[in-house]
């Protein structure tokens, strides 16, 4: 299909949009509080983890682009974010005739470079969504380097359940085909201003700042896919929660030829470490998996360990800390260090289920 790369770049706008827009689970730091690093302890070690668990399939969620499943199953998250719709290509095809209109303004398309000055477009049931591009090298049908995408929403009701407002700039880091025919593998730079999606049936709102390099790639056979997301500080909001990632790396496999065989590993960009920041929890931890998460199908990991570190205890000796080891798809074992010594002070053996309610269940290897 021979299509104009001009139309192929507000394809790859839809699927981010999708992506980013598709509501649910946690919720956004305001910029004004600072929060201090949380002591960990015996009490709050499984809140503390089911908050860093849920931040992490949060942001595989925004990384599960341009496939109909997505890398972290829906039983990897112990909150609502289980509750996020697959809806990127649906997203696609209800655009593909707005989109049209923003083919390359020139009849001759090969041409060096172009920039589509803001165009706006009404959404599907109300509101308007506004798109400018610069394109780098429009002779052929794939991104390139250097492509720049932003838009801005304007209370986007394209009748997909969600209200869209905000913004989002995307920059192309590696191209790929315009439609996502496997084989491909992408890479974008995104900064998210405001980026919120209202779920019209609850009112609840979901909104997003900051910025992500995004990485996805599929094999020929469209069985195995890769996904990276990385970035200095992404907050999302949500009444009642909110938190940030800072300094965060998260990767995830999926094997379709493997019954779903999924990975999922975590990070920090630069160094060991990611930052979760939390208003719920009332303070920050860092976290990364010292062996990555390794599951099947919408079950919980049956193996992996993440280990999450806190303030310095109150002994100060050195930092407060949980590990948790996944036993198998339903049982998880906690190691709490309180005192900071580095060796473990309380065990805890539980469910993943249990995890969010902070309170342990029996649980039967």
């Amino acid at each position: 299909m021979n299509t104009p790369k001009a139309f192929s770049l507000t394809l790859l706008l839809t699927v981010l949009t999708a992506g980013c827009g598709g509501g649910g689970g946690g919720g956004g730091v305001d910029e004004g509080v600072t929060l201090e690093p949380l002591v960990i302890d015996q009490d709050n070690a499984m809140l503390v983890t089911a908050a860093v668990v849920d931040a992490v399939a949060i942001a595989q969620d925004l990384g599960s682009v341009g496939v109909d499943d997505p890398v972290v199953p829906a039983a990897a998250a112990t909150n609502d974010v289980n509750a996020l719709p697959p809806t990127f290509f649906e997203f696609i095809d209800g655009q593909l005739d707005r989109f049209q209109l923003l083919q390359a303004p020139a009849a001759d398309f090969h041409i060096a470079a172009i920039e589509i000055p803001p165009t706006t477009e009404e959404c599907a049931i109300s509101g308007t969504m506004t798109i400018s591009a610069t394109i780098v090298d429009e002779t052929g049908t794939f991104i390139s380097p250097g492509d720049t995408l932003n838009i801005s929403l304007n209370d986007c009701n394209d009748g997909d359940g969600e209200v869209a407002n905000g913004s989002m700039a995307i920059v192309v880091v590696e191209g790929v085909d315009f439609n996502f025919t496997p084989p491909y593998d992408f890479t974008f730079d995104i900064t998210l201003t405001n980026f919120s999606s209202t779920e019209i049936a609850s009112g609840e709102t979901f909104t997003g700042n900051g910025d992500l390099t995004l990485r996805e790639a599929v094999t020929a056979d469209a069985l195995f896919i890769e996904t990276e997301i990385a970035g200095t500080k992404l907050t999302v909001t949500e009444p009642g929660e909110s938190l940030a990632l800072k300094d965060y790396w998260v990767r995830g496999t999926l094997d379709l030829a493997l019954g779903d065989a999924y990975t999922a590993d975590s990070r920090g960009r630069d160094d060991c470490c990611a930052t979760l920041e939390s208003t719920v929890l009332g303070g920050t931890v860092d976290f990364h998996n010292t062996q990555p998460f390794e599951g099947v199908g919408d079950n919980f990991p049956y193996t992996g360990v993440l280990l999450i570190t806190g303030a310095v205890a109150p002994s100060g000796i050195g930092n407060s800390s949980v590990e948790l080891t996944a036993l198998d798809e339903f049982c998880v074992d906690l190691l709490i260090d309180e005192n900071g010594d580095g060796a473990g002070d309380v065990g805890i053996t539980t469910t993943w289920e249990s995890l969010p309610t902070g309170i342990p269940e029996d649980c039967v290897l």
